[in-house]
């Protein structure tokens, strides 16, 4: 469908990615998974393409308040809007209170990944 390509589309996937780095797996079911090592990859049972796209439509991932900010899950709610419309544009995410008031963080990422996740592997 036409009507989901473009910018709103990268707005989409850009919300998806947040929730699933957010939730350390892929937000949409199926979301069993036995409990694997520190830093192995999660196998998830396959699925097909088209359960895949029936998830897409019916089912929006929210991250759960226990967790995360009012202002994560808003900007991660926006972005999973499903009409494409409603969606906001870059310029206006990067306005966002959530981004806005962390802009000015600092965070080393590498740092982060070595002690959450491991070394990387060679």
């Amino acid at each position: 469908n036409a009507e989901y390509m473009g910018v709103q589309a990268d707005v989409w996937c850009l919300g998806l990615s947040l929730a699933e780095v957010a939730l350390a797996r892929f937000p949409y079911p199926p979301t069993t998974a036995p409990p694997q090592a520190k830093g192995a990859a999660i196998a998830l049972p396959r699925i097909s393409i088209m359960t895949l796209l029936r998830y897409f439509r019916a089912e929006t991932p929210t991250l759960p308040s226990s967790h995360f900010s009012e202002q994560c899950r808003d900007f991660v709610a926006l972005c999973l809007s499903k009409d494409p419309k409603q969606r906001p544009a870059p310029a206006e995410l990067l306005a966002h209170e959530w981004l806005v008031r962390h802009a000015a963080a600092r965070f080393d990422l590498g740092a982060w990944m070595r002690a959450n996740v491991g070394p990387p592997s060679e």
